[in-house]
């Protein structure tokens, strides 16, 4: 997983890709879509995965349908090796960016379902993890989404398992960061004591502004995120305002857990560059 440079996770809709476009900001890096790679040793059951993993339209990765990656002899590092050596097949200026870029930045939501498998088969690579408060996803997936209220309910109660699991066992070069606090500028160059040294990142500034500057609204679907105003009054069920009051106070105690060793890290990380 040598050229593996970050793993980027969290709940749908909770800010993964406007992260991966903040990292996006230092220059060369880029990758495509999901990967799923790390969600199985079967990497054929990881549907939709297995199949956008070759397709090269939009921000697809572009892999050649000759490329085998089902072949069950194959470690993870096989899988990644398969996918830097043959990422961008298509012609486009997003394949080109990818095809061209020395790193893969795996941004893949669906991650945090399985958290503790994809941790224990990564590596120690840095895995950054977007969520949102519990209005905020509240909004997003009933209000926005019309999800139904028992299904938000088991889904919250999943991410839970996984920040108690987060919260206890506390696993190396992983960090979890509110959503509200990624959207802030200025945020993208804390990330520089997180991320792998393989890149100097002295003079570079991380930032979603670069990255639109870099890539252009008309040349990536994407790049012209913008920040969505909440409805005005939201309405959250009595039955379920005890259940929400539970989540962000477990969110607050994981992210203030990664603010104390990211901190810590950037001044080490400042410290190499002082005069003796």
């Amino acid at each position: 997983m040598d050229k593996l440079y970050v793993i980027i996770t969290g709940a749908e809709h909770c800010g993964t890709t406007f992260l991966s476009q903040i990292i996006y900001s230092i220059p060369e890096v880029y990758s495509a879509f999901e990967t799923g790679l790390l969600l199985s040793n079967n990497f054929r059951g990881c549907t939709p995965f297995c199949q956008w993993i070759h397709e090269n339209h939009r921000n697809h990765w572009g892999v050649p349908k000759k490329i085998d990656f089902f072949d069950k002899k194959l470690t993870f590092d096989d899988k990644y090796k398969l996918l830097f050596e043959h990422k961008g097949g298509g012609d486009s200026f997003v394949q080109n960016m990818m095809r061209d870029s020395p790193v893969i930045v795996d941004k893949t939501p669906a991650y945090i379902r399985n958290l503790q498998f994809v941790r224990k088969n990564s590596k120690n690579i840095p895995i950054i993890i977007t969520l949102k408060s519990s209005g905020d996803m509240f909004i997003s997936y009933v209000v926005k989404r019309k999800m139904d209220l028992s299904v938000f309910v088991d889904y919250l109660n999943q991410l839970m398992n996984t920040m108690h699991w987060i919260h206890r066992e506390k696993p190396k070069n992983l960090y979890v960061f509110n959503y509200r606090n990624i959207i802030r500028p200025g945020f993208g160059n804390t990330l520089k004591g997180i991320l792998p040294d393989m890149i100097n990142l002295k003079e570079v500034d991380i930032n979603h502004e670069n990255f639109r500057k870099r890539c252009g609204e008309n040349k990536y679907h994407n790049a012209g995120w913008k920040k969505t105003q909440p409805p005005k009054r939201t309405m959250i069920p009595m039955k379920l305002k005890e259940k929400l009051i539970t989540y962000d106070r477990l969110l607050k105690e994981i992210t203030s857990q990664t603010t104390k060793i990211v901190n810590k890290l950037n001044i080490e990380y400042e410290s190499k560059f002082q005069n003796p």
